[in-house]
């Protein structure tokens, strides 16, 4: 977990956090009330974080009321004067002369307002799906109904149920395409729960929907990148080709998708700040990192094809294409690719990817179909083309080892889970193909 400091606004202790190296520093505001250290628990946001180590030193805080930071009244809140002087305090704390301000959400007025007081520190600002004006002149809707949408949002963190089929939903608004990821929601929700009080949340919310920045907008003088998604029902493209209106050094970019958070669905927003910060873009890095591998492949499949013909065999492989990405996302999983008649998913968890694994079997057998499944857990790449290293062959090897309805796995998961419920039984020690040395296989228990 990155290291979390404390820099001095007046006598406001404001939380932050560096990563990477370089003499370029890049201020990320990501808008919310996600807690710094809860950052790198989000996989798709630590990625975020992690492209941009690739040209300077990374800041990530919490403005003062948010997160780790010192709380502030619910009756005299910040405003946005006050939660410029908390980006300019951390600058300070960590030797910066000067920096590039990407700014997300609500955090886009504060960026402009550091811009234009102290013009000399910022030398881009980029603002990712964020407004300058008050959010009653670009949603078009009333104070009192702003002030309503916030006290019932602020009750909930869940979906709308059939009872409650109204319930205003704030995942849902700012990231549509995660609403039904559980493993996201349970980030959010956690993060929201430590970020901010449901009487600060309201408070502090209300100062970044009702401020207005075109002031401090016009008088920023650095370039400007303005990326705005263009399917958002939440905040309208609108809202970017103001900023743009607004100011004499600015570009937009439209980008297709509805999700405001800025490190969701992120690879084309990257490839923006990137031609912004360097005149070009560059290939993305593959990430080094460990994870599980779930390999799983429907048993005796050329036979069952004969049997039902080409027609049902493929409604047979859609259904299971569907039972399987719907429980590799319950379990935190990603699928990588389909085989025809199984899969390749890669999971943070070695448990998830057992009772993944376990899930599968067991609701592919209620329609008549019986797999096996083979996990190991190892470094490996992951790119944009997929999983590499010997890791993911390692796992190939073991499944292919399984027989029906069997789930087998490397040593190493059963030391990952050493002292969990999970019961393994020693399935004997196996050459596998085009990998050194001997290995010990077991096989899962139902437990």
């Amino acid at each position: 977990m990155t290291a979390v400091n404390y820099a001095l606004a007046g006598d406001v202790h404001i939380a932050y956090t560096v990563r990477g190296r370089g003499e370029r520093v890049i201020v990320v505001m990501l808008g919310g009330f996600i807690p710094v250290d809860l950052v790198d628990s989000e996989p798709r946001l630590a990625r975020f974080l992690q492209r941009l180590e690739r040209f300077g030193r990374v800041v990530t805080f919490n403005r003062r009321g948010i997160g780790l930071s010192d709380p502030t009244s619910v009756d005299d809140p910040p405003t946005l004067r006050d939660w410029a002087d908390d980006v300019l305090a951390v600058l300070d704390a960590v030797g910066a002369t000067t920096t590039t301000l990407v700014a997300g959400l609500g955090d886009v007025k504060v960026a402009f307002v550091v811009a234009a007081i102290a013009p000399d520190r910022v030398e881009q600002v980029v603002s990712i799906n964020g407004t300058v004006q008050p959010l009653t002149l670009v949603a078009g809707i009333t104070e009192s109904a702003l002030d309503d949408r916030y006290r019932r949002e602020l009750r909930t963190t869940s979906l709308p149920t059939d009872d409650q089929p109204d319930q205003p939903d704030q995942l849902a608004w700012a990231a549509p395409s995660m609403a039904r990821d559980d493993s996201f929601r349970a980030w959010w929700i956690s993060a929201g729960h430590r970020g901010a009080s449901p009487s600060t949340a309201r408070s502090l919310l209300q100062v970044l929907a009702l401020a207005d920045a075109t002031i401090e907008l016009q008088a920023t003088t650095c370039p400007v990148l303005v990326i705005q998604r263009s399917d958002s029902a939440a905040l309208p493209v609108d809202a970017g080709r103001f900023i743009v209106s607004r100011s004499a050094n600015a570009r937009l970019v439209e980008l297709p998708g509805a999700d405001l958070l800025c490190w969701i669905d992120a690879e084309d927003t990257l490839g923006e700040i990137e031609l912004a910060l360097t005149g070009t873009r560059l290939a993305p890095e593959a990430e080094r990192a460990v994870r599980t591998m779930l390999f799983t492949d429907i048993v005796g499949s050329t036979e069952r094809i004969a049997v039902v013909g080409n027609d049902r065999w493929r409604s047979i492989i859609e259904l299971h294409d569907s039972l399987t990405e719907a429980v590799v996302s319950r379990f935190g999983g990603a699928v990588v690719n389909t085989t025809g008649d199984g899969v390749l998913a890669h999971f943070s968890s070695p448990s998830h990817a057992v009772l993944a694994a376990m899930t599968l079997l067991s609701d592919v057998r209620a329609h008549d179909l019986s797999m096996r499944a083979g996990l190991h857990a190892a470094e490996v790449d992951i790119g944009t083309h997929g999983l590499s290293g010997i890791g993911v062959h390692i796992a190939a090897r073991i499944a292919s080892l399984a027989g029906p309805s069997q789930i087998l796995v490397s040593r190493t998961i059963v030391d990952l889970l050493l002292g969990s419920r999970q019961q393994f039984r020693l399935f004997g020690q196996h050459t596998l193909k085009g990998v050194p040395g001997d290995w010990d296989i077991h096989e899962i228990l139902d437990s």
